[in-house]
């Protein structure tokens, strides 16, 4: 494993991270399992862990703070707040086997309720609720302070006049957190205001087949020295399961995984790229990008295929 320093904040993080989206009871997947996958994975020298309040309701942000706190200053734990879940997290615990069965019977249900969560969730970065969102992730994480708060893919408004920025900064003088930043779901959405706001980190979107798409944003990031967490490498998964160009290159070292992988890491400016997976396989096979050398222009066209786009 490599590690690299978060922009300013002095915080060393190994250059691969696990997200966190589906750690909880995910098909099939048990606790138990989960909690041997975080095991291994620092075993293997992950340090960055990125996840958010709303991911599996809560359970994942549980999991995390069960496993890590023995090992809480081997680890950097970045959240995120700003959304509001549509149900508590007892109650998903509750109904969400009888989901998943459901949905393994009937493929057309995964996205309706996909979409019908979506339409459910709201935004709110106002001091009361940002407030109450940390001390429940806190709570969770089984942890006096949050290395790394980001705010959820929060709209200019959020950033620039409606005082979430601030709110933040006093909880960090508060020692709740330690540093704050800004997470989107695509590089269109991702942006910084006028001046940092004392934001330290910037998360959005990066792999090969969008290769200009977050270039000016990463411009400015570089430009203020914030830290770059670069996720959806493999596209949501896209990139693997509709392939990439025809034929891949004669002298192949690596697999599609691997040679996304390696595209996000080696990209300048950014410092840590964060894989979703909750296979143990999955995750040795993108460690073991770093062990290769660097992409070949061979490998980067092969990568990038029809060019489709990452967060259209």
């Amino acid at each position: 494993m490599r590690y690299r320093v978060l922009g300013q904040t002095g915080l060393s993080v190994s250059v691969i991270g696990l997200g966190c989206n589906h750690l909880g009871s995910w098909r099939g997947k048990s606790r138990g399992d989960m909690m041997r996958l975080l095991e291994h994975a620092v075993d293997r020298g992950i340090t960055f862990f990125d996840t958010a309040d709303v991911y599996m309701h809560g359970e994942s942000e549980a999991i995390l703070g069960e496993v890590l706190s023995q090992r809480r200053d081997q680890v950097v734990i970045a959240t995120k707040a700003g959304f509001r879940r549509p149900l508590s997290g007892p109650v998903m615990a509750r109904v969400r086997p009888y989901l998943w069965s459901a949905m393994q019977r009937v493929p057309t249900l995964h996205r309706a309720l996909t979409r019908t969560r979506r339409l459910l969730m709201r935004q709110d970065f106002s001091i009361e609720y940002l407030r109450s969102a940390v001390d429940a992730s806190l709570k969770r994480l089984r942890t006096d302070r949050i290395d790394l708060l980001q705010l959820h893919s929060p709209p200019p408004s959020a950033i620039a006049r409606d005082g979430a920025l601030e709110t933040l900064q006093r909880l960090r003088s508060e020692g709740k957190l330690r540093f704050y930043g800004l997470s989107f779901g695509t590089a269109h959405e991702a942006q910084l205001g006028p001046d940092d706001g004392g934001v330290s980190t910037l998360q959005l979107p990066i792999c090969a087949r969008a290769p200009g798409a977050a270039d000016g944003i990463l411009t400015r990031a570089r430009q203020r020295c914030i830290g770059v967490i670069a996720n959806q490498p493999l596209m949501k998964g896209t990139i693997l399961l509709n392939g990439a160009a025809p034929e891949a290159p004669a002298a192949r070292i690596r697999s599609l995984a691997q040679g996304a992988m390696r595209y996000a890491t080696d990209l300048p400016g950014v410092t840590v790229a964060i894989m979703g997976t909750t296979s143990t396989a999955h995750l040795d096979e993108n460690v073991a990008a770093l062990d290769s050398p660097p992409l070949s222009h061979e490998e980067l066209e092969w990568l990038r295929g029809d060019r489709q786009q990452c967060d259209g």
